[in-house]
């Protein structure tokens, strides 16, 4: 396997490492905040521009969606990871 080769899994590695952090802190702050935790405002896009939506401040979505959504893409992530690591060690590259 080529350098640069080793380099990108290193990376994508890494950048999948970081994403799945702040999806644990986020889980986690949600899990410690409970109903106190609010999503107000939705940022998203469908096959255009970023388009936001207002949420009324008394008809809020419950935390535990946000939370939710994030675990099942956490799923997909660790898998990734796991992937990824099992290449790497295959070459003798140490995480």
């Amino acid at each position: 396997m080529k350098y640069d080769e080793i380099e990108k899994k290193v990376q994508s590695y890494r950048w999948l490492e970081e994403i799945a952090k702040d999806y644990r802190a986020m889980i986690n702050r949600i899990n410690a905040e409970q109903d106190y935790f609010r999503v107000e405002k939705i940022a998203y896009t469908a096959r255009g521009d970023m388009q936001y939506l207002d949420l009324n401040c008394h008809r809020t979505i419950p935390g535990h969606y946000i939370a939710d959504g994030l675990k099942e893409a956490l799923t997909g992530i660790d898998e990734e990871l796991k992937q990824l690591k099992a290449e790497l060690e295959a070459i003798n590259i140490e995480l």
